[in-house]
């Protein structure tokens, strides 16, 4: 398997990586990211549509990495590569219900006129309204109840002071 991590590949300068040539060959090929260490953001959403228009653009050719098969790489495809797909990255009896609940009124989703492309080409973290994991939920109209954001942020800051000397 093969972790795709298109933002940190283009801000490092380390090349393009041939998902179509890989996806052929029947390797499975996981969208994912890098955070700060050399992309500075752990944003799916913005990565999804990365991939799907860089893969398009570096071939010239608008059929390349269909809006569903990034999808799949975020969800199904990520799970297989971690070893974890008979647990959870599809929603299926018995698995963990780990769902993300866009935002239906945001301006950014309307109008859907496929809602698999929308959630690629359009969606952002900030249309994210509910998040479950594992049957519970972990965001609830925008606010996160399984961490202390002001807690947690003053924390970093205080160790990125720390750290800086």
């Amino acid at each position: 398997a093969v972790a795709h991590c298109t933002l940190s590949n283009l801000k490092l300068a380390s090349g393009v990586c041939r998902v179509p040539e890989l996806l052929a060959a029947g390797v499975t090929v996981a969208l994912g990211t890098d955070g700060c260490a050399s992309s500075n953001d752990l944003d799916l959403f913005f990565a999804m549509r990365t991939a799907a228009l860089l893969a398009k653009g570096t071939r010239r050719d608008a059929s390349v990495l269909p809006a569903r098969q990034v999808l799949r790489m975020t969800t199904i495809d990520a799970a297989r590569a971690l070893g974890i797909d008979a647990t959870c990255g599809s929603i299926e009896v018995g698995k963990r219900a780990d769902l993300v609940m866009l935002d239906p009124q945001s301006p950014s989703l309307t109008p859907s006129y496929d809602p698999i492309s929308t959630v690629v080409y359009a969606a952002s973290r900030a249309d994210v309204l509910n998040v479950w994991t594992g049957g519970n939920q972990a965001v609830e109209e925008r606010a996160c109840r399984t961490v202390d954001v002001p807690a947690t942020l003053a924390a970093m800051r205080n160790l990125q002071t720390v750290i800086r000397g």
